[in-house]
């Protein structure tokens, strides 16, 4: 037996997934009560697709044969599992079409053993292998209101399956169903919108508001919803055969992005957002969390044993979900919205943007009381929060951090010593906070950065009277979720 299978076997009992509470005000300023609740009473709340939940894996069954698939957690901030730093509050499922190299084609008759793929190798899979296990999300019961059908944008990686991205919406017995980075809308539901006169969703090239502008489309049991999106390049050189792309690169990966918010459970927290995750028993919460660990252990795995992948990052958030929910309008605490906060754009943008305001900080904790957790990534054992920051003029991607100082940072205002770690080196930066519930602004007073700790220049807490010019001060808000700049 595999020494990873050995430890996995071990781990089954103990591993317990790590959450911590949030605080918050209201979701999206919904503020009706639900004053007539659904009778769930005959309901059992599935997953939207067929499978089966084994050890290892989460099979999803398509005619052509199984994906084998896993969760990543919710509300992460970091690579592989989400390129969303502020945070990310939705699901998300990496199903792979190959689970190890020897299903993989050697394509270039090279490597250690010709024609046997390994690590390292050019391999592919053939499109037949993947064109036979298309998913569709499927509704498990009926009456599912469709309320929200919209091709959200033409994604630039064109591939057999097109190049479209759609989101659906819809409602059920108070769960809300949200369905992101589809790539077909199914038959049954294209059908049935042209039989109520909206918009057919196969005639269109280019980005669109939402084609359900009247009464809903009626879902039931076992209908067919839409595609979710398969991640693939075609290994250059070799037509015919594909990789995978983004988090996955080895192998063509099924990207199943969708979320069920229990608006029940949603109004009783004060309107939250909440994790999937949390409207199953704690006996599958802790089945799906033994399927993550068991790919984590993999000393081959294709997400998370790829050489970029950076463990001091994806090791911090090794959990089911990092927090029990999550307020868009939360402004209690630096730590509020998953601590992400985007530039307001009611402030100078230049030298950023001259058209938004681009910058994003985020600051979230690292997570302990996991199987993956090892404080000899870190700057020392008792650093508890890591930082990342977007769209500054000298920084083309993100860049993540360590909070040195405070070890605990206060959660209205403060400064922090951060050490950033990019491209192999080390730089430090004193960043200055303060944060105005009322006016739901964050300011932040940015010192410079240094190359030795020892030069660091703490700056002072921002005032009321501090403008915020983009450069040395800048004012945040969680406005990026509601479409402003950024957001999921």
């Amino acid at each position: 037996m595999h020494l990873y299978m050995k430890t996995l076997l071990l781990l089954v009992v103990l591993l317990i997934t790590s959450c911590s509470s949030g605080n918050g005000n209201n979701e999206q300023g919904n503020d009706q009560l639900l004053n007539t609740r659904c009778d769930r009473s005959n309901l059992t709340l599935e997953f939207p697709f067929n499978y089966t939940l084994n050890d290892d894996s989460i099979l999803i069954h398509t005619d052509g044969g199984d994906i084998a698939t896993t969760t990543i957690p919710w509300g992460a901030h970091v690579q592989p599992y989400t390129g969303h730093p502020e945070g990310n509050a939705k699901s998300g499922w990496v199903g792979l079409f190959a689970t190890d190299y020897a299903q993989l084609t050697e394509l270039e008759n090279s490597g250690v053993i010709p024609g046997v793929c390994e690590q390292g190798d050019v391999c592919g899979l053939p499109l037949s292998s993947i064109t036979s296990r298309i998913v569709n999300y499927v509704m498990s019961w009926d009456g599912f209101k469709v309320t929200e059908v919209r091709l959200g944008q033409i994604v630039p990686i064109d591939t057999v399956f097109g190049n479209q991205d759609w989101l659906v919406n819809g409602e059920v017995c108070g769960y809300r169903y949200r369905f992101g980075h589809t790539q077909k809308i199914s038959k049954t539901l294209r059908d049935k919108m042209v039989a109520a006169g909206y918009t057919d969703p196969y005639s269109l090239t280019t980005a669109s508001d939402n084609l359900i502008t009247g009464d809903p489309i009626i879902l039931n049991k076992g209908d067919e919803v839409a595609e979710p999106r398969i991640q693939m390049l075609e290994v250059p050189g070799h037509p015919g055969y594909f990789k995978g792309v983004n988090a996955v690169e080895a192998v063509p990966w099924l990207q199943a992005e969708f979320d069920i918010n229990d608006s029940y459970l949603s109004e009783d927290e004060g309107w939250s957002v909440h994790p999937i995750f949390r409207l199953f028993p704690q006996a599958i919460q802790d089945q799906l969390y033994n399927i993550m660990a068991y790919e984590y252990l993999k000393p081959d795995s294709f997400h998370f044993k790829q050489s970029w992948v950076q463990p001091w990052l994806a090791n911090a958030e090794f959990v089911l979900y990092t927090e029990l929910n999550m307020h868009f309008d939360d402004y209690s605490s630096i730590y509020s919205a998953l601590g992400g906060w985007w530039e307001r754009s009611d402030q100078p943008c230049t030298p950023y943007d001259n058209v938004k305001c681009d910058q994003m900080f985020s600051i979230f904790k690292i997570h302990k009381d996991t199987i993956a957790y090892d404080d000899s990534l870190y700057y020392s054992p008792d650093i508890n929060y890591l930082v990342a920051l977007s769209g500054t003029p000298v920084l083309s991607g993100t860049m993540f951090g360590e909070v040195l100082s405070p070890l605990d940072p206060d959660p209205i205002s403060g400064v922090l010593t951060v050490r950033w770690r990019r491209f192999l080196n080390f730089y430090y930066q004193g960043i200055a906070y303060r944060l105005d519930s009322a006016k739901k602004q964050l300011k932040i007073r940015w010192s410079d950065e240094v190359t030795d700790i020892l030069d660091v220049v703490l700056p002072s807490v921002p005032n009321d009277s501090d403008s915020c010019d983009g450069v040395s001060i800048t004012c945040q808000s969680h406005v990026g979720y509601h479409g402003g700049t950024g957001g999921p």
